[in-house]
């Protein structure tokens, strides 16, 4: 029973894809060779995607929760507005949302 040969048009074809893989392992390999050394070296903070979407996930967990004041607030238009009536240790907002400690008359 005959094995079959790849054509010359297939080898062809082959090569640049499985170099392109080979490129793309290389420098993967090489980008998570460094980021360690670049962290100490540069000085430069480079987190890892996991660790990053960690912490988004935990801030809108945050945001989330009713039972702990905020300064910000979920708004369906907007995406985000201030929080009347916060109160924290840089801000204070009034009734309308204002960094004032008083409240204005509506114009």
């Amino acid at each position: 029973m005959p094995t079959s040969v790849p054509s010359s048009r297939a080898r062809r074809m082959l090569f640049p894809i499985v170099m392109a893989v080979l490129l793309f392992l290389v420098l993967e390999g090489g980008a998570r060779l460094i980021t360690p050394v670049a962290d100490r070296v540069l000085g430069e903070n480079i987190r890892p995607t996991t660790q990053i979407y960690a912490e988004q996930s935990e801030r809108i967990r945050e945001l989330l929760d009713p039972t702990t004041p905020q300064r910000l607030q979920l708004d369906s238009i907007l995406g985000w507005r201030y929080a009347p009536n916060y109160h924290g240790a840089h801000d204070q907002l009034n009734a309308m949302a204002l960094r004032s400690d008083r409240d204005y008359a509506p114009a």
